[in-house]
C-alpha cells in the first residue's frame, strides 16, 4: 500500500540532456589491427598534434601510455596527466584514459576524468582516426598558450 503512494506521487521529471556535459558514454569503437599496432598509431601523432612543440597540451598535460607485452595479453593504456608545476614530479592526477584491448583487432574505449567537453571530444575524434590510419589533427582542441617569447612586450612609458 505504501509502495503505491509513493510510485503515484509526482515526482520533477529528470532531465539527462543535462548530464552529457558530465558524463560522457563509453562506446568502444573496434578497429582491424592489433592494440600494440593501434597504440603506435594513436602515440605517434599524438606527440606531433597534442604534445608537440605546437601541440595545445604541451604545457598543461603530461602523456603516459603502459602496454603490456603480447603474452601478458596486449592490451594499452593511454593516459593524460595533468601536469604540475613541480620540475621533478610533474605527473599530475589522471583527466583521461584511452584503453585498447584485443588480440587480433583491437576495442578502443574512452573514459574522462576532467577534461572539458571540448577538448575531450577533438581528443577522441583523433584517436579514432589515427587508430584507423587516418592523419587527422582536429582543431577541436583548444589553442596552446602563449610562450613567454610569443607575449606582446609592454610598451615603456615615456616621461
Amino acid at each position: 500500500m505504501m509502495l503505491a503512494a509513493c510510485a503515484a506521487s509526482s515526482l520533477p521529471e529528470l532531465k539527462t540532456s543535462a548530464l552529457s556535459t558530465l558524463v560522457t558514454a563509453n562506446h568502444p569503437s573496434t578497429v582491424n589491427a592489433d592494440p600494440i599496432e593501434v597504440y603506435q598509431r594513436i602515440a605517434s601523432r599524438a606527440a606531433k598534434c597534442w604534445f608537440g612543440p605546437d601541440g595545445p597540451l604541451r604545457q598543461s598535460h603530461i602523456f603516459h601510455a603502459v602496454v603490456q607485452a603480447p603474452a601478458d595479453g596486449r592490451t594499452v593504456e593511454i593516459a593524460i596527466l595533468k601536469r604540475t608545476d613541480k620540475p621533478k614530479s610533474p605527473w599530475g592526477p589522471k583527466v583521461y584514459q584511452i584503453d585498447l584491448t584485443g588480440t587480433t583487432s583491437t576495442d578502443v574505449s574512452f573514459q574522462n576524468f576532467g577534461l572539458d567537453l571540448k577538448t575531450r571530444a577533438g581528443i577522441q575524434k583523433d584517436a579514432l582516426a589515427w587508430a584507423n590510419g587516418h592523419p587527422a589533427c582536429t582543431e577541436n582542441v583548444p589553442p596552446p598558450a602563449p610562450r613567454a617569447a610569443d607575449k606582446p612586450a609592454s610598451a615603456k612609458r615615456k616621461r
